[in-house]
This record gives C-alpha cells, sequence and structure tokens, in this order.
C-alpha cells in the first residue's frame, strides 16, 4: 500500500505530469472554451490556497533573514550586493525592451488589417467599463484615464508603502506594506537582547516550517490545478487583438527568453550547475510561475528550491527574494519600455537620443512604481514614459490588458527567474564538502569557493620541506 502511495506522488510531482497537465489546459482552453468556464474555479481554488501561505512565510521569512543578516558581519557586503544587482537588473531589463522595439519596429510594420482590428477592440472600449478588462477596477474609458491616474509621483509611492493599520493591510493582502512592516519589524528585533528576540524569531520560524509544509503537500495537485487554470486564460484571448498585435507579442517573448537564458548562465556560474540543472533545480517554481501567473504564488516554492537545490543561504535568499518578487518585476519593466516603443511607432512619433533615455529610465520607474497595483491601476504607470513623449495612455491600457492572458504567463515566468538569478548572485552559494559533491555528482566545484584536496596537499609538502 505504501509503495503503491509513493509511486503515486512521485508520478504527480514528475515533470511530465506537470507537462501533460499544461498541455491538456492549452487544448481545452483552444477548442472547449465551455469546459473551461466550468473547471476555472478549481484552478482559482488552487491559486487562493497558495496566496494563503504566502503572507505568513513572506513575513516570517524577511524577518529571519533580515535579523540574522543585521547580527552577522557581513551584512554591509549582502545589502551593497543587493542594491547593484537589483539596480543593474532592472536598468538591463529596460534596456532589452527599448532595443528589441528599436530593431524589431513592432509598431512600424503593422498591415492595413491589423490597425482595423485595433482600431475596433478600441471603439467597442469606449462603450463598455474596462472592467472588462480588468475585473478588479471601474473605468470608463469614455473619462481621461490621464487625468484620473495622474502621473506617478516615486515620493507619493514611497509614502503609500508605509501601512497606518497594519491589520488592514493584512486583511486587505497589501504585500508591499506588509514587506515594509516585515522590514522594520526585522530590522528592530536585531536591536534587543538576543535571548528575548530568539524567543520571538523561534515562534517565526514554527510558523515559516508549518507553511512551508503546507506548500510542499499542494504540490500533488499541481498538475490538475495548472491545466484549469491554463485553460481559463488561454479561453479568454481574442484571436483578432492577437493577430493585431502579434508583432508586440513575439517580440515580448523574445526579450523574456533572451532574459531566462541569461538568468541561466548566472546560475550556472555562481553555483556550478550545467546549464540544464539550472532549470531542473527551479521546475516547480518555474510551473506554478507560468501557470498562476502570480510571483508571489510561487515565492514559497522558489525559497525551498533555492536553499536546497541551488545551495543558496537561506537567510539571504528569504530576504531577497520577497524583497525582489515585490518591488523588482523585470518583466512589467522590460513590457513598459517595449510597449513605448511599440506606441510610439504606431503614432509615428520620433525617438531622438533624450527620448530614448525617457524610456530606458522611465520604465525602470513605471515598474517599481506598479509594484502591487492590480491590472489597469499597474499600467498607468505608463504615464512615467507617455506623458513627456506626448503618447495617449487610453488606449495603450486597453490593448495591453487585452492581450494580458498571453504575456502574463511569460513575464511572470521572468520576474520569478530572475529573481531566482539575482538572489544567487546576492546570497553566493554555501560551501559545499567532498562528500556533498560526492553525493550530488551534478554540481562541479566552484573554485573560488571550495578549497581543493590538490592545494591542501601542496600546503603540507611545502611544511615537511
Amino acid at each position: 500500500m505504501n509503495t503503491g502511495k509513493i509511486q503515486i506522488s512521485a508520478w504527480l510531482l514528475h515533470p511530465c505530469s506537470i507537462l501533460i497537465g499544461m498541455s491538456s489546459g492549452i487544448v481545452i482552453g483552444l477548442f472547449f472554451t465551455e469546459t473551461a468556464k466550468q473547471i476555472a474555479p478549481l484552478g482559482a481554488f488552487f491559486l487562493s490556497f497558495l496566496q494563503m501561505c504566502v503572507i505568513p512565510i513572506m513575513s516570517t521569512a524577511i524577518i529571519l533573514s533580515l535579523c540574522n543578516l543585521l547580527r552577522s558581519k557581513s551584512t554591509v557586503n549582502c545589502l551593497s550586493r543587493l542594491l547593484v544587482t537589483f539596480i543593474c537588473g532592472l536598468i538591463l531589463a529596460s534596456a532589452v525592451g527599448l532595443l528589441l522595439g528599436l530593431i524589431g519596429k513592432p509598431g512600424a510594420k503593422l498591415d492595413k488589417q491589423a490597425k482595423v482590428a485595433l482600431g475596433k477592440v478600441l471603439t467597442a472600449s469606449e462603450s463598455q467599463s474596462a472592467a472588462e478588462f480588468a475585473p478588479e477596477i471601474e473605468i470608463s474609458l469614455n473619462e481621461s484615464l490621464e487625468k484620473k491616474n495622474a502621473s506617478p509621483s516615486m515620493i507619493r509611492h514611497l509614502y503609500e508603502m508605509i501601512p497606518s493599520n497594519i491589520f488592514n493591510a493584512l486583511n486587505d493582502g497589501k504585500n508591499v506594506k506588509i514587506l515594509f512592516f516585515s522590514v522594520i519589524l526585522g530590522i528592530a528585533i536585531s536591536f534587543i537582547p538576543k535571548e528575548t528576540g530568539d524567543y520571538f524569531l523561534n515562534n517565526c520560524r514554527a510558523i515559516f516550517q508549518a507553511f512551508e509544509k503546507i506548500i510542499i503537500s499542494a504540490m500533488y495537485a499541481l498538475p490538475f490545478a495548472l491545466c484549469s487554470l491554463l485553460a481559463d486564460q488561454v479561453s479568454l484571448v481574442g484571436v483578432e487583438v492577437l493577430y493585431a498585435m502579434i508583432r508586440f507579442v513575439v517580440m515580448l517573448y523574445i526579450g523574456s527568453i533572451f532574459i531566462i537564458i541569461l538568468n541561466a548562465v548566472i546560475i550556472r556560474i555562481t553555483t556550478g550547475l550545467s546549464f540544464f540543472s539550472t532549470f531542473q533545480k527551479l521546475k516547480d517554481t518555474l510551473f506554478i510561475a507560468v501557470g498562476t501567473r502570480n510571483g508571489f504564488a510561487a515565492m514559497p516554492t522558489a525559497l525551498r528550491e533555492l536553499h536546497e537545490g541551488l545551495s543558496v543561504k537561506a537567510e539571504t535568499a528569504n530576504f531577497v527574494m520577497p524583497l525582489g518578487i515585490t518591488l523588482c518585476r523585470y518583466g512589467t519593466v522590460m513590457t513598459f519600455a517595449l510597449a513605448t516603443v511599440f506606441f510610439a511607432q504606431l503614432y509615428e512619433t520620433p525617438l531622438g537620443i533624450q527620448s530614448m533615455m525617457i524610456i530606458l529610465i522611465g520604465s525602470v520607474i513605471g515598474g517599481i512604481s506598479a509594484a502591487g497595483a492590480p491590472g489597469a491601476v499597474a499600467l498607468s504607470m505608463l504615464a512615467v514614459e507617455f506623458d513627456p513623449l506626448g503618447l495617449p495612455l487610453a488606449p495603450a491600457i486597453v490593448l495591453l490588458l487585452a492581450v494580458d492572458p498571453v504575456t502574463d504567463p511569460i513575464l511572470t515566468l521572468v520576474n520569478v527567474h530572475t529573481n531566482c538569478a539575482a538572489a544567487t548572485l546576492i546570497a553566493m552559494p554555501e560551501k559545499k564538502t567532498a562528500a556533498d559533491f560526492a553525493a550530488n555528482p551534478e554540481i562541479k566545484p566552484v573554485p573560488a569557493l571550495i578549497a581543493t584536496p590538490e592545494k591542501k596537499t601542496k600546503k603540507s609538502h611545502r611544511r615537511k620541506n
């Protein structure tokens, strides 16, 4: 009996089972739209279940890791690496989107049929509520979106990060505010007497481990959940809109694949794993990111696989991942840059050096400002770039929301995978012994981190002489 249960469990967790579930979901979404609507609640239930675990894991992970970091001597080095890595990563993502737009010219090569299709979407949206595109927000497109969503201010968004009532923030699921509270609490606990602080930290550790167990158990339902989630997402895509924006979507996927490959190279260099093993060690995280389109839902699994699969120091990874997934939306930054170039070409707006700098820097500012905001509200941060360039914001929001079911899975994957790569750079792998490498031959020793037996032999030989 136990052997049978183990075999079923192993089969459910096998990558082939997950791929079968995802493939089935795509087929159902394309050809059986009614079935997709019927099974959609199953996927929604699974996603809600994962989101239930996000806040306890995120809060306790931040508090534990930040407190341990501040008590250690390596805090300054870690924080400086974190700042440099995040800034460089965001600028790189923006540059990729900008270059793809300039080289691929997705908005300059639209044929007449595509422009007519886009016109139909925009005309239809004027007589409908934007709730059709973004159920979480009611905006009438007859009104001025530019006025309703005034140009974002970084000062205002920094102010809005502070929760006036943490219990309201917990109740509303305001992840950015909860993150801010957790960071402040983690810093404060590191300065109180160690005996008192350790008592609180032990309770946090127990909560973290309990919800980690819940997440591990939920993974057995992953193939079925991804099937229903993808079926629902694929069934929502409008073929006419997709055709009209196909060049934009293709460029977005090319940029995403480039960033993912670059991430794998970084993980390979920092961990010593083979190129394909970097994906295999993060397989559950990547599948959850694509299937749920929710970086927070993938975060608990990412924390576990970073530590167990990539040997990243737990306290540092537990600090970097929640912070990165909340604030550093690399996929969003790339989309903002590419979308600005796309609509500039669509409206035949010339782009000089100054305009390109506005797009490069504005995409990073807009992407950070969009952290934690839903659908249309997040896209309204495009005003950072659109306003200086004189581009209309309302059509951009409508069209980007229309192709969101197609673009969001790959962008979530980019966000999560890039933050995993950033964690390996910032945290650095834990030192491995020769026994560890013998037990796991996939991992190759990194010379900078591992003292090889030959070096020790040479030292001992010199002493003898």
